[in-house]
């Protein structure tokens, strides 16, 4: 179970399906009063229960009676001995926690010093606690007794750092933490972070400034601790070889270089030398400044030779011995690579010159003759007898001395097709050229030819990588680069043995393997040096493989599986059908694990979770289920795969109880049946002569139908007169009276308040011809008389356009029964959407579409104007009855009207009405059988 402590709060953090922790509290209802202002800080879980501790005292939460304890007691810290809590204040010293009493410890041995207190603690062994004070001493309490730690150290009562009065707060230890292995972990501010035995001997110092200002520290796993810092939370392989060398420890520039003058490591990156900046204590990390009196840009490749370094620039090379002044060489060539051929001669490269220097009674002088270079020398490689040079795409060149003079040598022709790159590396005396994958040849330094190398060829293929780069160390162990790292290739009696996890916190492509003095190994890419350490005791992390964390019901939240629970994922209820999967690498030593999962053994495809954890399967059927989960990173699967096997109950209705019910049943029902079919056959007779019975009354139905036609269409011709009547008489009349009207208005003579009235009686008659021009279209017809719906909209379309707009028809389907009064509110209904698109909205092209099958006819007109918003359209008042008037008519023929519009976007008009047929005809009728 996870913990939290807060200002007057303490609980328990429950993991949900979300994959959060979130706070559960376990506060009672009403604590002590020095409970609300004691801020919870320090946390001891324990069995049955945690220990929550403050500055004004500790509360004990039970566990199995869900209760908790107080114990008031100032300036407390809290430690354990196997089960039994032990508190430490500064006024009372050591007190055991027992029951609901502090016992107070008479301790033999080391005593308290006025006001000091015990700080940090971490256990030692099942017996022992370390403890760190606020003077900065270290001791070791086994329930009576305070020791000294490691007595036997120099600073085994107080930190050597911290022994000065002054310094004693600014480098202060601020964490323990008992590392998985037996170690402990110090933190000391301003100082680093400490690694040290059981026995208190530094096996490790962390001192550069990312570990300068550590807050608190926490351990898993072998090889892997966490630190909390101002930057946030950081992973520590504490236990890699491999160092970083860069801007941390003030290291700036590409590609460096490393030499060793005499004892002491140089680097040179971007022109810059840098030198270590003071010794370093046992163990710790080397950090380094730039060398004084030298130029930013005045290193641009190095070598050395005992305490001489030899320094290559633009303005040709200098020899430095520490102490002197640099002295220079060469003159009028621009020294790119320095490379050293024998202890006393060292080629000095350019792009246009190669020459040599020699070293004569200790003076560095050029003893060659020069010959020409081959371009710009990217990399150099001292081979047994020469050196060799990295020129790039299927080039490289083989630098010796032959009868006293500099010998040259460019090689072109390579065994692959594709130029590539050719990359150099060195193993006893031969040459490695590396190209594409697959691509390699070898060079015999001793016979200066080509050959073949079965043996090294082997070796390479254990990688699981294809190997660019290699070197050698005087171990016989072979390094080699990669593109996403480094492998080791250690000799032993029976052959090279592949190591691919040791260095698996290089992360970069093909990196150079740089080996000075013949041990001391360096891997430079790019702008990051790395630095192994020969001598570091390796402490391999926890094998990566993925582990099953918790299964959650995804609709409840309940948790069905996880740590605390002791049975195994087996059974699961049908109504717990959604899971949700949380997964756990098994190790933190990944940098990015990604997740991967199958369904099947037999499937060859694996899905990617990402670097998320979480798989959630929603609505499982019941039935037996098996998946596969596995690790990925970079470099591909990692470690074993993890197969889970689970299995969904049916639901209650879907058991073998239930099926036997549903067998009783049916039995049931078919005898039910039996009876029901000698019942049916003697209502036959009844039934056939009750189907007459409704086809006879559908038939009169039909003849019904057929006269009301007949009248429909008297009355349209009656109209069609009316409406002639109508229009050639009062349309016309009000027509001439907007007239006068609009003429009356232009008087200037007209005072305000006359001309209002004026105009309000124009509106009104206005209106009133707009009402009779609507009552007009319901009474003509004309147009449909002797044709279909299709041709009336044709024939209407040329009477709305009159060559404004383009307008087309489209008919599909065969003609449907509508009822002429159907038709003909179509029809207006097409009729006022063309004229509305026409006048207002300004539309040069419109589309009438009419969809016509058995049991719907869909009309459809679709203009490209500039639209209108339809919530704010004025659809009633004078002069906006439009959409009313086709809202209406929609509504006569119970037709589903749909209008759409935006500004500048167009509108379309789309009505749909059920078919005479669909409206007669019974559900199912084509189904039925006389």
């Amino acid at each position: 179970m996870y913990y939290y402590g807060a200002v007057g709060s303490w609980g328990a953090l429950e993991p949900r399906p979300d994959g959060k922790l979130h706070p559960n509290s376990l506060c009672t209802a009403n604590p002590p009063p020095w409970v609300r202002g004691t801020n919870f800080d320090h946390i001891l879980p324990v069995n049955g229960g945690a220990y929550f501790a403050g500055t004004n005292g500790v509360v004990y939460w039970n566990r199995r009676s869900r209760t908790c304890h107080f114990y008031e007691i100032a300036n407390t810290s809290l430690f354990s001995i196997g089960d039994k809590a032990y508190v430490h204040s500064r006024s009372e010293g050591i007190l055991a926690i027992e029951a609901d009493t502090l016992s107070p410890i008479k301790t033999a041995g080391l005593t308290f010093l006025p006001g000091e207190a015990v700080e940090q603690a971490a256990r030692l062994d099942i017996d022992r606690v370390v403890l760190a004070t606020t003077y900065n001493r270290m001791m070791v309490f086994d329930g009576s007794t305070l020791a000294p730690w490691a007595s036997d150290a120099p600073w085994a009562t107080t930190i050597p750092w911290s022994s000065d009065s002054e310094n004693a707060l600014a480098e202060k230890i601020t964490a323990i933490e008992r590392l998985e292995g037996s170690e402990i972990a110090v933190a000391v501010r301003k100082k680093g972070l400490f690694i040290l035995s059981k026995n208190g001997k530094l096996l490790r110092s962390l001192t550069s400034p990312e570990y300068e200002d550590i807050n608190d520290v926490a351990a898993r796993e072998p090889g892997i601790l966490w630190i909390s810092t101002y930057r946030g939370i950081e992973k520590v392989y504490y236990g890699s070889p491999v160092s970083i060398v860069d801007q941390r420890i003030n290291v700036v520039g590409n590609w460096p270089l490393v030499v060793n003058r005499g004892a002491k490591t140089l680097i040179a990156a971007s022109g810059q030398l840098y030198e270590p900046a003071a010794t370093p204590q046992t163990n710790a990390t080397i950090t380094f400044r730039p060398v004084p009196g030298l130029g930013s840009n005045w290193a641009q490749t190095i070598a050395a030779s005992g305490t001489t370094l030899i320094v290559g620039n633009n303005q040709g090379a200098f020899a430095v011995k520490e102490g002197q002044p640099h002295e220079q060489i060469l003159h009028n060539i621009e020294v790119e690579k320095l490379a050293m051929l024998t202890p006393d001669i060292c080629l000095a490269i350019g792009s246009k010159q190669i020459t040599a220097l020699r070293n004569e009674n200790g003076h560095w002088v050029e003893g060659f003759d020069r010959i020409p270079g081959y371009g710009f020398a990217y990399l150099t490689y001292r081979a047994k007898n020469s050196v060799w040079i990295e020129y790039g795409v299927n080039r490289v060149a083989r630098i010796s001395i032959q009868a006293g003079k500099l010998h040259s040598q460019i090689i072109e022709n390579f065994p692959w097709k594709d130029p590539r790159w050719v990359n150099i590396g060195i193993i006893d005396n031969l040459v490695v050229l590396t190209g594409p994958l697959n691509g390699r040849a070898f060079f015999d330094e001793d016979t200066e030819t080509f050959c073949d190398a079965p043996i090294i060829k082997s070796v390479l293929q254990e990688s699981p990588y294809w190997i660019s780069r290699v070197a050698q160390d005087n171990t016989g162990t072979i390094w080699g680069s990669h593109e996403q790292g480094v492998v080791r290739f250690i000799k032993s009696e029976n052959g090279y043995t592949c190591d691919r996890t040791t260095m698996e916190l290089i992360r970069d492509r093909h990196p150079s393997v740089q080996v000075v003095n013949g041990s001391d190994v360096w891997l430079s890419t790019g702008t990051v040096l790395y630095h192994v350490d020969s001598n570091s005791q390796y402490t391999k992390p926890a094998e990566a493989h993925p582990v099953l964390a918790s299964v959650n019901d995804v609709r409840t939240g309940i948790q069905i599986f996880g740590p605390e629970q002791e049975a195994s994922l087996c059974r699961i209820p049908y109504s717990q059908n959604s899971l949700s999967f949380r997964f756990f690498a098994g190790s933190y030593r990944l940098q990015i694990p990604t997740y991967e999962f199958r369904m099947h053994e037999k499937s060859s495809n694996w899905a990617v979770l990402g670097s998320d954890s979480l798989l959630t399967l929603p609505n499982l059927r019941e039935g037996s289920y098996q998946f596969e989960v596995r690790l990925a990173d970079s470099r591909g699967p990692v470690g074993i795969p993890l197969t889970i096997i689970f299995e969904i109950t049916p639901p209650w209705y879907r058991t073998w109880l239930a099926l036997f019910a549903y067998i009783t049943t049916g039995a049931a029902a078919i005898a039910g049946l039996v009876a029901w079919f000698g019942y049916r056959a003697r209502l036959r007779t009844t039934t056939l002569e009750k189907l007459v019975g409704e086809r006879t009354e559908a038939l009169r139905l039909t003849m019904e139908k057929l006269h009301e036609e007949t009248r429909n269409a008297a009355t349209l011709e009656e109209r069609g007169r009316l409406a002639n009547e109508i229009h050639d008489s009062v349309q016309q009349g009000l027509s001439g009276l907007i007239l006068q009207l609009d003429s009356t208005l232009k008087f200037s003579a007209l005072d305000k308040e006359t001309r209002s009235r004026i105009d309000v009686a124009r509106k009104m008659v206005a209106f009133t011809r707009e009402e009779v021009r609507h009552a007009l279209w319901d009474m003509e017809s004309t147009l449909l008389e002797h044709t279909e719906l299709g041709d009336a909209l044709n024939r209407m379309s040329m009477v709305v356009s009159s060559g404004t707009a383009q307008i087309d028809i489209q008919v599909s389907g065969e003609p449907a029964l509508l009822t002429q009064s159907t038709k003909h509110h179509l029809l207006r209904i097409a009729q006022e959407a063309m004229t509305n698109a026409v006048r207002y909205s300004k539309a040069e092209r419109i589309r009438v579409e009419l969809a016509c099958n058995e049991d719907l006819v869909s009309l459809s007109v679709i203009d490209n104007g500039i639209g209108f918003q339809i919530d704010s359209a004025p659809t009633y008042g004078m002069g906006h009855f439009g959409l009313r008037s086709i809202r209406t008519r929609a509504g006569k023929i119970g037709g589903d009207l749909k209008i759409h519009s935006e500004p500048n976007h167009g509108t379309s008009v789309i009505v749909t009405v059920p078919t005479t047929r669909s409206l007669t005809t019974p559900p199912n009728a084509d189904s039925k059988q006389g």
